[in-house]
């Protein structure tokens, strides 16, 4: 019997990633800009940016992102916001890169989740705190190195599976509704509109019973959802957005601790501190005096 060999073709093939980075920007800093002659993308996890492109300016919002191809002239502008964002950087020859080229994307649940995989298991991960004009610090990220079987080739196939969505958005059914069942479908819609009602309400001090009543689910269901699908508790999962909102707050710089723990409608401003420290393993005022001490 004579078998028949198929030759797959790989429409992505990322030969090399150049860095994997998270930005938290202030309010106001300036980038001269740069070119090179390799992809990047930049994507907005929280507050907004904007970036130009050979002298197009996109306005990026959170969850949204653009790719910038080799050899154009960019950079990233504030928009009078503090914001933090992942930007990715690799090499790929492919044609099918010119169909993304400076299209604005919204990005759905498992897109995010494909970036922050690169991200979580990048062995040339860090942070990248940009605090002012001209002024830019490094940081490592402690904890983040990965390095399991395969590590290098997951990141790679994350990266281009993310490519293959994107330009397959134009196609009737898109990657995620043909792989997931309705039950996690169901089950990740319901986290999701959860982590909205949170953010709406990130200045209230929100309870389980509030969360409950909110998604018609149960104690015992409700947390273990949302412990399967984010890795953390109800409660623990907003404080740690209370904490996010704090330090946008503090790096804007238009109120003190005391008003931002108030606004955020901790208990105490002692409440606040431990809470932050636990979650950012500094006090919020050591967190200002860091930022204060890099802008000046």
């Amino acid at each position: 019997m004579v078998s028949t060999q198929f030759k797959l073709k790989e429409e992505f093939e990322i030969r090399n990633i150049i860095s994997v980075n998270y930005l938290e920007l202030a309010r106001v800093f300036s980038l001269k800009g740069e070119m090179h002659d390799f992809w990047e993308f930049y994507y907005v996890d929280k507050g907004e940016v904007k970036v130009r492109i050979d002298g197009e300016i996109y306005n990026l919002m959170q969850r949204q992102m653009i790719l910038c191809r080799p050899n154009e002239f960019h950079n990233i502008l504030a928009n009078n916001s503090s914001s933090n964002i992942i930007m990715i950087a690799f090499e790929c020859k492919s044609e099918a890169m010119d169909y993304l080229d400076k299209k604005v994307y919204c990005l759905d649940k498992y897109e995010i989740n494909l970036i922050a995989e690169i991200f979580k298991r990048s062995f040339r991960g860090s942070a990248t705190l940009f605090l002012s004009s001209n002024q830019i610090c490094f940081s490592d990220l402690n904890g983040i190195t990965d390095t399991f079987f395969g590590c290098e080739q997951y990141i790679k196939i994350n990266l281009e599976l993310l490519l293959l969505i994107l330009v397959n958005r134009k196609n009737k059914y898109s990657a995620t509704e043909l792989s997931s069942p309705s039950k996690d479908r169901n089950e990740d819609n319901k986290v999701e509109s959860i982590i909205e009602y949170m953010r709406n309400n990130i200045k209230s001090n929100l309870v389980l019973e509030d969360i409950c009543r909110f998604s018609n689910l149960g104690k015992t269901y409700l947390e273990s959802i949302f412990k399967r699908k984010t890795g953390m508790g109800v409660i623990e999962y907003f404080k740690k957005l209370k904490i996010s909102q704090a330090k946008l707050m503090i790096r804007n710089e238009n109120y003190n601790l005391s008003e931002i723990s108030d606004l955020l409608d901790f208990s105490s401003i002692s409440c606040f501190t431990r809470y932050f420290k636990q979650i950012e393993q500094m006090t919020p005022s050591e967190y200002a005096k860091s930022v204060k001490a890099r802008i000046n």
